[in-house]
């Protein structure tokens, strides 16, 4: 997903930098951790609250609240290689996708209990 993110940032804004030095398949790779340690935050927050009353639209917003500094790290080093409105639009695109998957997940995992 992220990789995508940064092609289709790439494509819409076009890259900060020369189009021969900006390789999405490689700023993927690069960001891997930082995105993973992201999502995995995010995961986390959500782990001992499935039963919280409260919707699965809150607990998502919530657990990428208190992600907030994974995000920001993401970002940063997004806007370092891609440059600041391409960084924005990727990140946009990711926490989109990764709260709708969380939403759907929440609702899964409490139908399960």
């Amino acid at each position: 997903m992220l990789a995508a993110g940064c092609l289709v940032a790439s494509l819409i804004v076009g890259p900060s930098v020369e189009a021969d030095e900006f390789d999405p398949l490689t700023v993927f790779e690069e960001a891997r951790a930082l995105n993973d340690q992201w999502q995995v935050c995010a995961a986390s927050v959500i782990r001992g609250r499935l039963q919280a009353n409260q919707t699965a639209e809150q607990l998502a917003e919530q657990a990428f609240e208190r992600c907030r500094a994974r995000q920001d790290s993401l970002n940063r080093f997004l806007v370092k290689r891609v440059g600041s409105q391409s960084a924005g639009n990727v990140i946009a695109l990711l926490l989109e996708k990764y709260q709708s998957g969380l939403i759907a997940a929440i609702a899964e995992l409490r139908t399960r209990e």
